[in-house]
């Protein structure tokens, strides 16, 4: 018997399409004739145990147990129904194929499952980027031994016990020195949010600082067969009066040199023509197309992801989206005509593109080389009713069907002139460009598309004379950096290395290049959201005054990208076979440790805003701080481990330091009895 495992219900739907009948359902699987069984599990089935299931004591917060690090791992199974059902057909299989998404969290769901169980029988693995009829046939035409992925489980292993380890002592600590301080609720810290947050806390704090300087530039008109102008380049004379960023700060200095190349007598120094081109862009990773969205919709990352998901799931219009690979396999050049024709039938906004494309036509995007475990989003050749569209995923489809469109487009090429003039000993320098074939940017509407405008320069040639007849000196001012938006934060997280330090991390950063995976990111942003550590301002995301204390009272390797750029740079080489997962592991754990005795060292935490109360008890000194007990919110003594008993009912957030003796019956009355955690009337 062969076993077919899928991640989720609608991917073993896909499955049992293309084998043979009859389809039997059989409670959770379908047996397909003879010899075939697809079962599902519904995301993981097996998860990391919680701290108390290693030692019970773990249960409570505290600083004396942390860091946390287990001998052997533990999972809890999340969904006992399916795990069973599984259980029995693994046992019985001849044949496994794992059938999980084609990324790393596909690859473990599976494989932890039938690690659990035991099994001697083969392993196998079906990668399907796309759920359509023919589509799933050529995959399951192309089924690989499961062992080729170990490395690709291993590092979905590294991601998850290393975010659990510093997660939740990182968490624990750091919300128990707040307790200290008074604060009720969980700083969470974790090392993809954490960074994230501290790029937004850093970018607000220079927004904040910002200083506007003025600097200036100088334009000059010269004639030479006709008539031109140039930007003076600072030379080795005007150093002194340069900024650290290059800028000309001297106005003086400006003024004086403009006069004195006014109507002075100049050469060609150099004449630069190129033939240039600019390729079509590749079609979208889900990175891409979070960030595209971004900038014409104002999207988040978030609800890109869930139409991504939708067209793919629901509507089985493009493939599948959590891929952070831009390039196509070579043999999907042969449908691409019956795609287009479906881009036609389906989308009325690339319906004109769509009719344009030539699909003899090939762009650099098919390449066999870069195609990964998963290959770039792409329409699939469906026609459906796309009405049954929401908004959102209608745009989305019409911005992956127009990035594959144009692959079946002419380069967009253009001749460039680059002219360098010297007068006095001052260079100034002009590039200039003429348009000689628009197309795939023509074909988008978008002339402006590489950032330049079309200006022909007169035809000059080396050292020949020209006057410059006007040198103007222009006024400018430095602005202040943009606050992160739903565009900029995708790009920061995808292109971290901008943000790291360590000259070695952004090395390692070569092939990869981010914080978290394109389809982690979106997850990420929404929980600084959830923490009210960030919110959203009009267009801009800023990070509230919860946030930026939690950047300043933790270290800088917990709020800097490069620890976490470090960590994805090795769960890359565990995929690959180039590190082992106990390696990395062991690492973590040592660094955690230096990490927890460091911020024990703070005691407690005085968070900004938070109103503390003194303890009623005359013979306590301690702070009187909110607290969450069985029965609800309460206050009480935070000097409780060492005896003081005093607690008082919550009453709108604040202590009631005078509760009513509520009364139970005519005559009766029941004392309110004070315990740590909990108020009984």
């Amino acid at each position: 018997m062969r076993l077919f495992i899928a991640e989720k219900p609608s991917l073993a739907r896909a499955i049992v399409e293309v084998l043979p009948s009859p389809h039997v359902k059989d409670g959770d699987c379908v047996r397909c004739g003879d010899s075939d069984i697809v079962a599902w599990c519904v995301g993981h089935i097996l998860e990391l145990a919680p701290p108390d299931q290693y030692n019970p004591s773990f249960k409570q917060w505290d600083i004396e147990s942390l860091p946390i690090i287990p001998e052997s791992w533990k999972h809890l199974v999340s969904n006992p129904k399916i795990y069973k059902g599984l259980s029995g057909l693994i046992k019985q299989a001849d044949i496994i194929v794992n059938a999980g998404d084609p990324d790393r969290e596909g690859q473990l769901l599976v494989d932890e499952v039938i690690e659990r169980v035991g099994t001697k029988a083969l392993i196998q693995r079906i990668l399907i980027n796309d759920l359509n009829l023919a589509a799933v046939k050529k995959a399951l035409s192309a089924i690989d031994d499961n062992s080729n992925y170990k490395g690709l489980s291993d590092s979905a292993l590294a991601r998850g016990r290393a975010d659990w380890l510093y997660g939740l002592n990182m968490t624990r600590l750091y919300t128990l020195l707040g307790r200290a301080g008074g604060y009720d609720g969980v700083l969470s810290v974790g090392r993809v949010q954490t960074p994230l947050l501290g790029l937004i806390v850093r970018r607000d704090r220079e927004i904040a600082n910002f200083v506007a300087k003025s600097f200036y530039t100088m334009i000059a008109d010269f004639q030479a067969g006709g008539s031109f102008s140039g930007n003076w380049k600072a030379g080795e004379s005007a150093k002194p009066y340069l900024d650290e960023e290059g800028r000309l700060v001297d106005e003086a200095y400006a003024n004086n040199l403009a006069a004195l190349l006014r109507n002075k007598d100049g050469f060609i120094e150099s004449v630069e023509k190129k033939d240039k081109k600019k390729l079509p862009p590749l079609p979208f990773s889900l990175n891409g197309i979070q960030v595209a969205a971004a900038k014409r919709y104002d999207y988040s990352a978030q609800e890109v992801l869930d139409a991504c998901q939708g067209l793919y799931e629901t509507h089985k219009l493009t493939t599948y989206p959590r891929s952070d690979c831009s390039y196509l396999p070579e043999e999907h050049l042969g449908d691409a005509r019956v795609v287009i024709e479906s881009v036609i039938a389906n989308s009325e906004a690339c319906r004109v593109l769509a009719a344009g494309a030539n699909s003899v036509l090939r762009s650099k995007a098919w390449d066999d080389s870069k195609v990964t475990a998963h290959h770039a989003i792409i329409p699939t050749p469906t026609r459906v009713d796309v009405s049954r569209l929401t908004l959102v995923e209608s745009n989305i489809y019409n911005l992956i069907c127009e990035r594959y469109l144009i692959q079946f487009y002419p380069n967009h090429e253009y001749k460039e002139t680059k002219i360098d003039v010297r007068v006095g000993g001052e260079l100034f320098t002009k590039t200039g460009k003429i348009v000689t074939q628009l197309g795939w940017i023509g074909a988008i509407n978008s002339a402006d598309e590489d950032g330049e405008k079309e200006s022909q320069l007169p035809d000059v040639a080396e050292n020949e004379k020209v006057i410059c007849k006007i040198v103007t000196v222009q006024n400018k001012t430095t602005t202040a950096p943009k606050p992160f938006a739903n565009e900029s934060i995708v790009v920061a997280m995808s292109g971290i290395s901008k943000f790291v330090t360590n000259p070695k991390i952004k090395a390692l950063l070569k092939d990869s290049d981010g914080i978290g995976t394109p389809a982690t990111q979106s997850q990420i942003i929404e929980t600084l959201y959830l923490r009210q550590y960030i919110v959203k301002r009009g267009k801009s995301i800023v990070s509230t005054e919860l946030g930026q204390f939690l950047v300043s009272v933790l270290p800088d390797v917990a709020t800097t990208p490069d620890m976490t750029a470090f960590w994805e740079s090795a769960m890359s080489r565990i995929s690959s076979n180039e590190m082992p997962l106990n390696q990395f592991l062991s690492g973590i754990e040592k660094q955690l440790t230096k990490l927890i005795a460091g911020g024990v060292e703070q005691k407690k935490l005085v968070i900004p805003g938070l109103v503390l109360h003194s303890c009623p008890s005359d013979a306590c000194d301690g702070n009187f701080s909110r607290k969450k007990g069985v029965n609800g919110h309460f206050w009480g003594c935070d000097n409780y481990k060492t005896g003081c008993k005093e607690t008082r009912p919550d009453k709108r957030g604040q202590p009631d330091w005078n509760p009513k003796i509520k009364k139970g019956g005519a005559k009766k009355t029941r004392k309110v009895r004070r315990s740590r955690g909990r108020k009984t009337n």
